[in-house]
C-alpha cells in the first residue's frame, strides 16, 4: 500500500496535483547523463557541488518550443540512495537504490525554487548565457535548497518502477519484487486500489509495461518480439490484442516470396532482404 503524505498546507493543495489536466501532452523532458559521485577537481579545487549532483532534467512546452523548467536532482537533496529521476505528468519521480518511488509536485517546485526565467536564444540575467545557444547549453532556472513536500510514495517489485495516465489520473506499479508480471492500478488522488492484472511476463528478462501516451488507459506490454495492448475499464482489465511481430516479418518475407515467383527469371535470382 502506498504512504501518502499529509498536506501541511491546504490552500497549496492544488499545485501539488494537477488531476485532470492535459498540459503535460505539450511536454517533453531532456535528461542528462548521470555524474559519477567522485569529486572533480576545477583548477586543484575540489567540485563538490558537481559530485552530489545525479542528473539534470529540462523541461520544454512545445509548439512552439519554449522552457518551463531545468533542475538539478541532487545526492543532498533527495538522498544519497537515489538512482534516477524523471518527470511524469507534472510529478517529479525519484527512484531510489531500496525500491521506493517518491513523488513530488512539479508546479510546487517551480513556485518555490523558481530563480531566473529563461527564454530560448535569450541572454539570461544570472550567468551571462544565451538559453539553448550552442555552446552555453540550458541554465539552471531552479535551485532547490531543501526537499520538497512528499505527495506519496510507492515501493515497485521491479525496474519498471511507476506509470502514470488517464484522466482523472491512475498509476500503475509491481508491489511484488518476487513475481513481475502482477501490476496495480490505484487513484492518484485518493490511492485507492482501482484494478490488478497479470501479464504474460517471461521471469528470465525486463519487459516493458507502460501507459500508451494517448490518454485514453490503453497499457502497452512489450515483451521480446510481443506487443500485448490492455485496456482499463469498469469491470478491470482487459486485453484488446497481442501481436507477435516476429511473425509478422516472417508473413513479410513469404508474400514477397510469392511475389518474385512472377518476376522475370534475372529478376528473381536476386538476393531477398529479410525485413
Amino acid at each position: 500500500m502506498p504512504t501518502m503524505a499529509p498536506y501541511s498546507d491546504p490552500s497549496s493543495c492544488q499545485l501539488l496535483l494537477a488531476i485532470g489536466t492535459a498540459d503535460y501532452l505539450h511536454m517533453i523532458q531532456v535528461k542528462s547523463i548521470q555524474f559519477s559521485r567522485q569529486l572533480t577537481r576545477q583548477r586543484g579545487v575540489a567540485n563538490e557541488y558537481t559530485s552530489s549532483r545525479l542528473l539534470v532534467v529540462a523541461v520544454f512546452k512545445v509548439h512552439p518550443l519554449e522552457l518551463v523548467a531545468c533542475l538539478s536532482v541532487d545526492r543532498k537533496i533527495f538522498g544519497g540512495d537515489i538512482q534516477d529521476a524523471s518527470l511524469n505528468q507534472d510529478v517529479l519521480v525519484v527512484a531510489h537504490s531500496t525500491g521506493y518511488y517518491r513523488m513530488y509536485s512539479l508546479p510546487w517546485i517551480i513556485k518555490h525554487y523558481s530563480v531566473v526565467k529563461a527564454t530560448l536564444g535569450e541572454w539570461v540575467e544570472l550567468g551571462g548565457t544565451r538559453a539553448g545557444v550552442m555552446g552555453f547549453g540550458v541554465p539552471l532556472t531552479l535551485n532547490i535548497t531543501e526537499r520538497p513536500p512528499l505527495l506519496f510514495e510507492v515501493r515497485s517489485g521491479s525496474e519498471l518502477g511507476v506509470s502514470f495516465g488517464g484522466s482523472p489520473t491512475v498509476y500503475l506499479y509491481n508491489p511484488s519484487p518476487k513475481d513481475n508480471s502482477v501490476f496495480f492500478l490505484r487513484s492518484l488522488q485518493s490511492g485507492k486500489l482501482v484494478a490488478k492484472f497479470s501479464t504474460d511476463t517471461v521471469a528470465f528478462h525486463q519487459d516493458v509495461v507502460d501507459f500508451h501516451h494517448d490518454d485514453y488507459l490503453r497499457i502497452m506490454h512489450i515483451s521480446g518480439s510481443t506487443v500485448s495492448c490492455y485496456q482499463l475499464v469498469e469491470e478491470g482489465v482487459v486485453k484488446l490484442y497481442t501481436t507477435d511481430f516476429r511473425s509478422l516479418s516472417k508473413r513479410k518475407e513469404i508474400v514477397i516470396n510469392a511475389c518474385l515467383m512472377y518476376l522475370p527469371t534475372s529478376v528473381n535470382k536476386m538476393p531477398i532482404a529479410k525485413l
